[in-house]
């Protein structure tokens, strides 16, 4: 089917460009308004694109080893994302500043989730 002419909720439905990233995707996620994308790469980044004008914000490094996951704060302009470097990082994604990073776990991580509450 075609959607791409839908909305749902102030949702668009439709097709992002192809934008080059030089590393595989691992995960990938929409902040609540729709307005960014977090994207986890292989290469130890994550890319926030904004969805609007489809183009990189922000490349956000701090992590040693391929990063699993990203998942946006439901009411703040926080982003997690952690990995195989056994870290979870805090980032700013109106500044792209990393925030907190917390280390020490034995094994690496593959998720991460904010709670809805």
């Amino acid at each position: 089917a075609d959607f791409s002419g839908a909305t749902m909720h102030n949702v668009f439905f439709g097709e992002l460009s192809f934008i080059d990233l030089g590393a595989y995707i691992t995960d990938c996620c929409f902040n609540s308004d729709g307005s960014l994308i977090a994207a986890s790469l292989c290469n130890h980044v994550v890319v926030l694109i904004e969805v609007k004008t489809q183009k990189i914000k922000y490349y956000l490094t701090g992590h040693t080893d391929v990063v699993e996951a990203v998942s946006f704060h439901p009411f703040k302009n926080l982003l997690a994302s952690t990995g195989r470097d056994k870290t979870i990082i805090i980032w700013d994604v109106t500044t792209g500043k990393l925030l907190h990073k917390i280390k020490s776990h034995l094994a690496h991580i593959n998720d991460v989730k904010y709670s809805p509450n």
